[in-house]
């Protein structure tokens, strides 16, 4: 049995995620995760952050944290990544001197 760590989520199962990158002025491109959270469970954005980075290199660790009710989806149940980044684009739009 795995020792659990104060402060992580602890269930997560039921729960689904998605990465998709975002214009970035500085690094080219940062990594966005799109959550969906299982109804029962409760998390902050820096739960997991703090969750991803313990098991995750520094560098692959999401620059942002997007919870989200549900996912666009193909015909064929893949998510549509392209539409998922522009609604988060338009529910997050730039400040003018970002790129």
């Amino acid at each position: 049995m795995r020792a659990r760590r104060s402060g992580t989520p602890e269930k997560l199962s039921g729960s689904e995620s998605a990465a998709f990158g975002l214009p970035d002025s500085h690094y080219g491109e940062v990594v966005v995760a799109a959550i969906r959270l299982h109804p029962q469970v409760e998390a902050q954005q820096r739960q997991i952050l703090d969750f991803i980075g313990e098991r995750m290199a520094r560098y692959k660790v999401p620059a942002h944290c997007w919870f989200v009710d549900s996912f666009p989806l193909t015909l064929s149940g893949k998510i549509q990544k392209t539409v998922l980044r522009d609604q988060f684009m338009a529910a997050h739009p730039a400040p003018s001197n970002a790129a």
